[in-house]
């Protein structure tokens, strides 16, 4: 069920709720009803799959964005 996510984000208290509920709802729906699919998403072969709920109601096992680099370096003192 891999769908883009949309690009606007929620400003108010009232769209904030529409978004977390409908990503919660897709969450729900990919472990109970979409269960098979979910499962046949999930590879072993791949590391750090992560489930998505994205605020149209669907939902994707993708690898996580990257946001911080896996290795930090160490600090110098």
């Amino acid at each position: 069920m891999a769908t883009n996510s949309s690009s606007h984000s929620p400003r108010t208290v009232e769209e904030i709720f529409k978004d977390f509920s409908a990503r919660h709802a897709a969450v729900l729906r990919a472990l109970t009803s979409d269960v098979e699919e979910f499962y046949s998403q999930c590879d072993p072969e791949r590391d750090n799959l992560c489930l998505y709920g994205h605020p149209n109601n669907s939902w994707e096992v993708a690898v996580p964005a990257e946001e911080v680099p896996p290795e930090l370096p160490e600090p110098n003192v």
